[in-house]
């Protein structure tokens, strides 16, 4: 197979997997910017969690960073503490609103992946990721 057909591939898949996720999305009233996800992930996983840590990890723009913070303040999916120790920093925090979104969004994220892996043997699966980890660390 010649690279075309791979990036081709690729193309095909991450758009029939963008709407298929867009329909699940809907269907569980999740109606946020797909990155806004990934954030609530991050919050929820890092301890004292920060704008810049989150900017580090998206490798983006800190303004594009705290413009998506900013707007998930506002729509109470996190909120936002001074650092006791660094008055300087903000440490980012999910509200019950961001947890309750984070497990519907794992609840539709895992419904998604036994649609999409249904026809798929576990084997198949593993050397899937391996290739998409392959190819990842040559692009990165």
């Amino acid at each position: 197979m010649n690279q075309p057909q791979v990036i081709e591939s690729i193309f095909k898949f991450m758009k029939e997997f963008r709407e298929q996720l867009d329909r699940e999305l809907k269907l569980a009233n999740l109606d946020y910017n797909p990155v806004f996800y990934k954030v609530l992930k991050l919050v929820a996983s890092i301890p004292n969690c920060t704008a810049q840590k989150i900017t580090t990890i998206f490798g983006k723009d800190k303004a594009l960073v705290t413009r998506i913070i900013k707007e998930m303040v506002n729509l109470d999916l996190i909120e936002q503490e001074r650092d006791k120790k660094d008055s300087r920093k903000k440490i980012l925090s999910l509200t019950a609103k961001g947890r309750d979104t984070l497990i519907t969004f794992q609840e539709v994220q895992g419904k998604l992946e036994k649609l999409i892996t249904s026809s798929v043997s576990p084997e198949e699966i593993e050397v899937f990721l391996k290739v998409i980890n392959s190819i990842k660390s040559d692009i990165s």
